[in-house]
């Protein structure tokens, strides 16, 4: 397996809130270098706080991560005045349209939508055998 942290798109804002950390292009990169070799890519989504990089994230790496996991910042001040229940439904309705398999963390299990699965890693089994057929589960 390999897995890295992506919950931001554009590289001006990696470089001022995650100064240290690899560009965006590298970590997409190392992604499809994964791929190419036959590995289970998976990447953390977390912690988000801005929810059009974290649509950015989902959109544009969907075709090279297998898994995610999807996580709010906690306790910083970024996330004051993130509307999390808005930002629950954005984020549903991408891995719902992208067919991502995913699993939300508990810090966001209150705001997320109901009905949409917090965890599609066992999917039941009349949509496994879809996301089976369609080659999206192994």
């Amino acid at each position: 397996r390999f897995a890295q942290t992506v919950v931001l798109y554009h590289d001006r804002l990696r470089q001022k809130h995650e100064p240290g950390a690899a560009p965006i292009r590298e970590r997409y990169a190392a992604f499809v270098a994964a791929k190419a070799r036959g590995i289970e890519t998976w990447c953390s989504l977390e912690p988000f706080w801005l929810i059009e990089e974290a649509i950015s994230v989902l959109t544009i790496f969907r075709k090279v991560v297998d898994f995610w996991k999807i996580g709010k910042i906690n306790e910083d001040l970024r996330e004051k005045g993130v509307d999390w229940r808005a930002a629950c439904e954005r984020i549903a309705t991408t891995v719902g349209a992208n067919r991502l398999r995913y699993v939300v963390k508990k810090c966001l299990h209150a705001y997320w939508p109901d009905g949409v699965p917090l965890d599609t890693r066992a999917a039941p089994p009349a949509i496994a055998a879809i996301l089976r057929r369609e080659g999206e589960l192994s």
